[in-house]
């Protein structure tokens, strides 16, 4: 602060400057030399509380000094340094009030800043807490701390989730300021800077760093209103977001959503559930890249269970059709796959893969034998997509 001080009111008046703390040693000046030198004059100042001047005929009796004009620098009526002015007393002593009022001024907005940081940082340590259930003894206590700092934990909300991992784990592809290899903390408190200055939405949204992994959006949510309306919201949202990360890293992002629940406490289990989806999107559904946990409750039932009774299901109903898997199996069960999920319609499934209906059906025909299942067949294409979901997540894990 002391050297932006400087380096602006040099801009201006093409006269050295000097900033000294306190205790009258040299924080800033136009002149190198001199740092971390003691200046006497400053000392005067600090004593007194008043401008100080030295004429050229008085330099060699005082120590650290040259001829010019010393003032105090006041911050909630203390006297917390000096700025000095080199010249000729009856010359600078126009500019001092200027000097000294802009420096007081870049002081309280320092300051001012700093407020807002530690204010922004106790919110963050404040969410980072309540979405992670470590609310203390005292549970009310926890909630009346949420009170001062601001927050309303009596807004209806759900929190959508951002897998951090997404972002540090690729090579940086930054704007032109940021060429150089970044920390991931940097990344991470940029992109959470932006957000937050991006998204000013209406009362109740919050944006909040959760540990190192992810970056959590507490939204609002209208009981009122139909949840399909919310969801067309919530992926307005998203893309939103998207757009604000794209433009510092190219990274396909999955969100996360998880279900609402009553009093501020199921904020825990909210965010809880937005991270789980982000891991079932990524394992059974890597295209959707916004995914509702109520949308994958089957899917998380089914990783419940044990893995070595998943891996024993998916062995006896798919048996040679994974085993030693090569290009051609891996087509087969990419095409079983596609079915699934356009719900067991031949023709949607080629239009999706490009390739012809009969193609299909050949490829479905043949897992039948292999497997001796007709995907066609309600109850065989129940047990054939459980076993194919218990083979990807053993996969993946």
């Amino acid at each position: 602060l002391a050297k932006d001080i400087v380096n602006k009111t040099m801009a201006i008046l093409g006269k050295n400057v000097n900033i000294m703390d306190k205790n009258g040693t040299m924080l800033a000046s136009g002149d190198s030399t001199r740092l971390g030198t003691y200046h006497e004059g400053a000392g005067k100042v600090i004593e007194s509380g008043k401008p100080f001047e030295v004429y050229s005929w008085d330099v060699s009796a005082l120590k650290g000094v040259q001829h010019g004009i010393s003032l105090p620098i006041m911050y909630q009526d203390q006297v917390v340094g000096v700025v000095g002015i080199t010249g000729d007393p009856d010359e600078v002593r126009k500019y001092g009030e200027l000097v000294r009022y802009t420096a007081e001024l870049m002081l309280e907005q320092a300051s001012l800043r700093e407020e807002i940081d530690l204010q922004s940082r106790a919110r963050d340590s404040y969410f980072q807490d309540l979405l992670t259930g470590n609310w203390g003894n005292d549970s009310q206590f926890f909630y009346q701390r949420g009170h001062l700092l601001g927050l309303n934990l009596n807004i209806p909300r759900i929190v959508m989730s951002i897998d951090l991992e997404e972002i540090i784990n690729i090579p940086l592809v930054m704007e032109s300021e940021y060429n150089d290899a970044l920390s991931q903390q940097r990344i991470k408190e940029e992109l959470l800077k932006e957000l937050k200055t991006k998204f000013k939405r209406e009362a109740g949204f919050e944006i909040a760093l959760v540990g190192t992994t992810s970056i959590a959006f507490l939204v609002p949510v209208n009981k009122e209103i139909p949840w399909q309306e919310q969801r067309k919201t919530l992926s307005s949202i998203a893309e939103e977001i998207s757009s604000v990360v794209s433009k510092k890293i190219k990274v396909d992002l999955y969100f996360g959503v998880g279900e609402y629940h009553p009093d501020w406490k199921g904020l825990k289990d909210s965010y809880q559930e937005a991270m789980l989806a982000i891991h079932l999107a990524k394992t059974f559904s890597p295209e959707k890249t916004l995914f509702f946990f109520k949308d994958g409750l089957a899917e998380y039932c089914l990783t419940r269970v044990p893995s070595q009774a998943r891996q024993r299901y998916y062995e006896q109903i798919l048996g040679e059709l994974i085993k030693d898997i090569n290009p051609y199996k891996r087509e087969l069960v990419d095409t079983l796959e596609v079915f699934f999920k356009e719900n067991l319609n031949t023709a949607e499934t080629a239009e999706r893969m490009f390739i012809h209906r009969n193609t299909v059906m050949f490829r479905l025909n043949k897992i039948r034998e292999i497997t001796g299942l007709n995907a066609y067949q309600y109850s065989d294409a129940v047990r054939l997509q459980i076993a194919l979901m218990f083979w990807k997540y053993e996969k993946v894990n």
